[in-house]
């Protein structure tokens, strides 16, 4: 059986000019701005991860 997701709420401040533009991207793709804002902090943590990672590698 698959594992089920725990979804909670994160509210955060953002500027308005962020806003509008995360809105009209999600508009004109058909994509919700839940789907897109967990892509976007998914994606910054793999590369603060992979950094980090690389730099306890070096030393």
């Amino acid at each position: 059986m698959g594992e089920k997701k725990v979804i909670v709420r994160l509210n955060v401040d953002v500027p308005m000019k962020l806003k509008r533009r995360i809105k009209i991207y999600c508009a004109q793709e058909d994509v919700d701005i839940k789907e897109v804002v967990i892509l976007a902090i998914e994606g910054f943590l793999d590369e603060m991860e992979k950094d980090s990672l690389h730099s306890r590698v070096q030393g």
